[in-house]
């Protein structure tokens, strides 16, 4: 699939369109649905990162899960809980995904700059 269909499906989410309900699991039906894995994990990547943009919580948990077992999840996770931070959103939600890091490590350095302690 070309690079442009793939950002049509991540433009909505993008733009503040979309939330938690059916209209998520569509998309992120479409993202699965990509036979090529690497396209797939970086649409995923980049559909959590527009999701905490906007605030969106669960469907950046939702996002992660998809994102398990990748090198990237922890990092993804990170940079989620940061922008969910400092960008207005709920605190309590990004202390959430900040706790989502698997390193133990990483998690604390995670959670400590979510905290801004």
């Amino acid at each position: 699939m070309s690079r442009l269909r793939w950002l049509i499906v991540i433009l909505p989410l993008a733009a503040g369109c979309l939330s938690t309900n059916g209209a998520w699991e569509n998309q992120r039906q479409a993202l699965m649905a990509n036979p090529d894995p690497v396209a797939r994990l970086n649409s995923l990547t980049t559909f959590a990162q527009s999701a905490a943009s906007i605030g969106d919580a669960e469907t950046v948990k939702l996002s992660l899960k998809d994102l398990q077992g990748d090198a990237r999840h922890d990092e993804v996770a990170e940079q989620c809980a940061i922008q969910l931070s400092n960008g207005g959103h709920s605190w309590f939600a990004a202390i959430e995904v900040a706790g989502l890091v698997k390193d133990d490590a990483k998690r604390k350095e995670a959670l400590f700059k979510v905290r801004g302690w």
